[in-house]
C-alpha cells in the first residue's frame, strides 16, 4: 500500500501548516469545551493501521513538536489526503469524538461526504425517496394471484410461458374492470403498473371472446334471474325501511352471524336459503304487528294499512322468487350429484366393472389443407364427417385400461340407430373377459341417447354379454365428459395434420387422426396414459323396421330419470328387469329403485329420412327462464331429492379439494414422462449394444424388465435416433439405468424383482 501521506515539496508543506496554524487553532479553541484537538488526535492515530502510525510517529519526530498544535496539524494533513483509507479513518475519528459532520468539516477543514459519514457510523447507505417498485415484489404478486382466481375459470388452453406450459384462466371481466372493481387492487397498485404487472407476471390470465355451449337454465339463471332478484330484494328492503328503519335491522344480525360460523351459501342474500329466511322473518314481523293494537293517532290506522299491503305484496313477489329458485336449485343439484358419481366411478373402479362413455362430436367439414382456395368453401364442394366418441374405462390382467375411440362414418345421421351398431361393434374390439360381470354407460341427454331403442339395445347386451348393465345420463345442457376433451384433440391433431398436408375425404381424416394419435400417446404412453383408436365405421343397411321398449306396458318416462339398471331375469323365459333409481347415487341402495313394469320389446317401422332445412325458428338469446320445464321436473323427481340445498357456486373447500386433485393428476403424468425416456434410452442400448462389454451389465435389468413385460405392454418402441452414434447410446445406458432405478416402483406394471434387479446393478456399477 503507498504511504498515507506523500509530501512532494517539504517547503510547500511548511507553508501550508503555516496558513493553516490559525485557523485550526481557533477551530480547536472553540471547540474545546466539549473536546479537544488532542483527543481528536488520539483517536485519529487510534484508528490507523501500523504503517500509518509509523509515518505519523516521523512526521512529529522531524518537527519536533508533540504538542496539540502540531498533532492537530499532522491531523489537519491527514484529513486532506485522497487516499480511501485514510479518508475512512478520519471520518470514524470524527464520529467517535466530533459527533457531527458540520463541525467536523468546520475543525478539520475539509469535506466529509455524507455517504463516507454514514458509512463510518454504521448507518448503511442512503435510500432513494419515492415510493418503491411492487411490479416485482413476491407478495404483491401472490395477492394478484389469488384475487384473478377468484374472478376466473379454468380452461382446456396451455399456453407457454418462460419455458413452461401452463394452464389459461379465464377472466369473467376485464382487466381494467377488474382493477376499478377492487379497493384493494387500486392501493395496491396504480392503473399503469396493474397493466405491467400482468403482463409481465400474470400473463395466462386472459379475457377469452366467448363461452359456448353453456346450459340454457344456468345462462338465464346467471344473467336474467339473478339481476331481477337483486332489483326485488333491494326493492323490498327499501318499502319496509320506509315504514319501519329497523325493520330488517334482526335477520341482518342473525345472517352475519350464520355468515362468521361458514354456514351460509355461496350465493348470500341471492340464494334460496336467504330468500326463505327473509318469508319467513315477514312473516313473523307481520303476525307480530298485527297483535299491537293501532295507536290512537290520526292516520295511524291507514298507515299501518299501507305497511301491511306493501309487506304482502313483497312476501307474494318473494314467494315468487323461492319458486324459481326451488327448482333452479333441484337443477344444480342433480349436476353436482351425478358428475359427482361420474368422477368417483373414474377414481374407484372395480375390477370387475367396464365403465363406457359416448357422444356425439359436432360434424367437421372437408377438405383442409395448408393453402384453401376460394371454391373450397362452396356448399357443394364441402363433406362432411360424423365422429362417434366412445371412452373405455376397464381393468385387464391386472393392468388398468383407458381408451379412447373415434367412429368417423360420412353418414350424417345422429340418432339411435347408429348408435346401436356403433356400441355393438365397440363391445367386440373391447376384448373382454367373463369377468366383466357390470357395465356402465354414461351418455347426456340427447335424444340419440335417451330413448327407447337405446335402452332396448342395452336389454339385449345384459341378455348376451353383461348380466348387470347400469344406463346414467348427465343432467340436461350438462353433458361435458371425457369425450369432450377427446374431440378437442381430434380438432387439434387434424388442424396440425392440415398444416402440411391436404384433407379431402374419410381416409385422409384417419391418417390425419392417426398421426396425431401416435404423437399424443408417445407423451404419454398407455397403459398408463390413455390410447387412440381410430375406426373408420360404416353401418350395415339401416333396418326397416325398428326394435325398442314398450313404454306403454310400464311405469318409465325416460325424460325424467337418469339413472337405469338392467339386470338378467333368473328366469331365462323372461327377458329382464328393470329398476328406476332416478340418480345415479341412489343405485347403491336397492330399497330405493323402483321396477317399472313388464319389459317388452315394441316393433315398428322406421321413419322414412328427410331433408334438413337450416332455419330460423326462435331466438334463444331473448328468451326468459323457462321455468316451466325445471317445475315440471321437480314436480315427478320430488322424492328423491335431497335434504340439502345445492348452490350454484361451489364452497371454498369443494374448489380447494378439487384443484389439489387436478395438481396430483399433472405431478403423476409428470413423473411418467421421464421414465418413458430412460425407458427408450435403454431399448437403444439393447438394440445396439448386443456384442459389447455394457450389455453384459445391462443385460439383468432389461431381461428383468423383459420378464415383467413391462417394456413390450407398458412403453411403445421408440424411434432410433439417428443422430445418435453407437458410442453415444452406450454411454448413456448406465445414468438412464440409473435414473429408471429411481421411477420403477412409482410406475403401474414394473415389478418388485425388476426394480431389485435394477438397483443391484447400479450398485455393481
Amino acid at each position: 500500500m503507498p504511504p498515507i501521506s506523500k509530501i512532494p515539496n517539504p517547503r510547500y508543506v511548511i507553508e501550508r501548516r503555516s496558513r493553516a496554524r490559525s485557523a485550526v487553532t481557533a477551530a480547536l479553541e472553540g471547540y474545546r469545551a466539549e473536546s479537544d484537538s488532542l483527543g481528536a488526535a488520539t483517536v485519529i492515530i487510534g484508528v490507523l493501521g501500523p504503517e500509518e502510525k509509523n509515518h505519523l510517529l516521523r512526521l512529529l519526530t522531524d518537527e519536533g513538536d508533540g504538542g496539540v498544535r502540531q498533532q492537530a496539524d499532522v491531523a489537519l494533513h491527514l484529513a486532506k489526503d485522497p487516499t480511501p483509507s485514510v479518508k475512512k479513518a478520519v471520518a470514524s475519528a470524527c464520529v467517535a469524538v466530533v459527533r457531527f459532520r458540520a463541525k467536523s468539516n468546520q475543525l478539520l477543514g475539509t469535506s466529509i461526504g455524507p455517504r463516507l459519514w454514514r458509512t463510518a457510523s454504521g448507518q448503511g447507505r442512503l435510500k432513494k425517496l419515492g415510493r418503491p417498485s411492487v411490479v416485482n415484489n413476491r407478495k404483491v404478486c401472490q395477492t394478484v394471484r389469488d384475487y384473478l382466481l377468484q374472478h376466473s375459470s379454468y380452461t382446456a388452453k396451455r399456453i407457454k410461458v418462460a419455458g413452461k406450459i401452463v394452464q389459461v384462466h379465464n377472466l369473467k371481466r376485464s382487466r381494467r374492470a377488474l382493477w376499478t372493481s377492487s379497493a384493494q387492487m387500486q392501493k395496491l397498485l396504480c392503473l399503469r403498473a396493474w397493466y405491467t404487472h400482468l403482463g409481465k407476471h400474470q400473463s395466462h390470465f386472459k379475457k377469452l371472446k366467448c363461452r359456448s355451449d353453456v346450459c340454457t337454465f344456468c345462462h338465464k339463471y346467471d344473467k336474467v334471474f339473478l339481476p331481477s332478484l337483486r332489483t326485488l330484494l333491494s326493492q323490498s328492503e327499501s318499502k319496509m325501511i320506509a315504514h319501519q328503519p329497523d325493520y330488517w335491522k334482526a335477520i341482518q344480525v342473525y345472517w352475519n352471524s350464520l355468515k362468521l360460523q361458514g354456514k351460509t351459501d355461496p350465493d348470500d342474500q341471492c340464494s334460496l336459503q336467504y330468500v326463505r329466511a327473509a318469508i319467513k322473518y315477514m312473516r313473523r314481523m307481520l303476525a307480530a304487528r298485527a297483535a299491537l293494537p293501532v295507536p290512537d293517532v290520526a292516520g295511524a290506522l291507514g298507515a299501518r294499512l299501507d305497511f301491511h299491503k306493501d309487506e304482502a305484496d313483497a312476501m307474494a313477489a318473494l314467494a315468487k322468487a323461492n319458486v324459481i329458485l326451488e327448482c333452479c336449485e333441484h337443477h344444480f343439484s342433480g349436476v353436482k350429484r351425478q358428475h359427482g358419481f361420474r368422477e368417483d366411478k373414474v377414481d374407484n373402479l372395480e375390477h370387475h366393472c367396464v365403465d363406457i362413455q359416448l357422444d356425439f362430436m359436432e360434424n367437421m367439414t372437408t377438405p383442409l389443407g395448408p393453402e384453401e382456395a376460394q371454391d373450397w368453401f362452396w356448399a357443394t364442394a364441402r363433406q362432411s364427417i360424423t365422429t362417434l366418441g366412445f371412452y373405455a374405462h376397464y381393468w385387464l390382467n391386472g393392468v388398468e385400461h383407458h381408451q379412447y375411440f373415434h367412429f368417423i362414418s360420412d353418414i350424417l345421421n345422429h340418432d339411435s340407430a347408429f348408435a346401436v351398431q356403433a356400441f355393438g361393434d365397440l363391445l367386440l374390439r373391447l376384448g373382454l373377459s367373463d369377468q366383466h360381470t357390470v357395465l356402465h354407460v354414461f351418455a347426456d341427454c340427447g335424444p340419440h341417447f335417451r330413448s327407447y331403442e337405446f335402452l332396448w339395445c342395452l336389454v339385449e347386451v345384459c341378455k348376451s354379454k353383461f348380466p348387470t348393465v347400469f344406463l346414467h345420463f348427465l343432467l340436461e345442457h350438462h353433458g361435458k365428459g371425457r369425450n369432450d376433451g377427446q374431440f378437442g384433440l381430434q380438432r387439434r391433431w387434424a388442424v396440425d395434420y392440415a398444416r402440411d398436408h391436404v384433407i379431402s375425404d374419410v381416409s385422409d381424416m384417419k391418417g390425419a387422426l392417426e398421426a396425431g394419435a401416435m404423437m399424443t400417446m408417445s407423451l404419454d404412453p398407455p397403459p398408463a396414459g390413455p390410447s387412440y383408436h381410430i375406426v373408420v365405421f360404416t353401418p350395415a343397411a339401416k333396418p326397416k323396421f325398428v326394435d325398442k321398449l314398450d313404454n306403454s306396458k310400464t311405469d318409465l318416462q325416460i325424460e325424467y330419470t337418469y339413472c337405469l339398471r338392467i339386470q338378467r331375469h333368473p328366469v331365462p323365459m323372461y327377458v329382464a328387469v328393470i329398476k328406476d333409481f332416478v340418480y345415479s347415487d341412489r343405485s347403491t341402495d336397492e330399497q330405493k329403485g323402483v321396477s317399472i313394469g313388464n319389459v317388452v320389446m315394441k316393433r315398428q317401422p322406421a321413419k322414412e329420412e328427410s331433408w334438413r332445412v337450416s332455419y330460423r325458428k326462435t331466438e334463444p338469446e331473448k328468451d326468459n327462464l323457462n321455468v316451466g320445464v325445471l317445475q315440471r321436473r321437480l314436480d315427478h323427481q320430488k322424492h328423491a331429492k335431497l335434504a340439502n340445498l345445492a348452490s350454484r357456486a361451489d364452497p371454498e373447500i369443494v374448489k380447494l379439494a378439487r384443484d389439489q386433485r387436478r395438481e396430483a393428476k399433472r405431478k403423476a403424468k409428470y413423473l411418467r414422462l421421464p421414465a418413458a425416456n430412460y425407458i427408450a434410452t435403454c431399448q437403444r442400448c439393447a438394440c445396439k449394444c448386443v456384442s459389447s462389454d455394457v450389455h453384459k451389465t445391462c443385460a439383468p435389468v432389461l431381461s428383468a424388465l423383459g420378464d415383467a413385460a413391462f417394456i413390450r405392454k407398458v412403453f411403445q418402441p421408440p424411434r432410433r435416433c439417428r443422430r445418435m452414434p453407437h458410442l453415444g447410446v452406450c454411454a448413456e445406458a448406465p445414468e438412464a439405468l440409473q435414473q429408471l432405478g429411481k421411477f420403477l416402483p412409482s410406475i403401474p406394471g414394473a415389478s418388485g424383482s425388476a426394480a431389485k434387479t435394477a438397483g443391484d446393478t447400479f450398485t455393481l456399477r
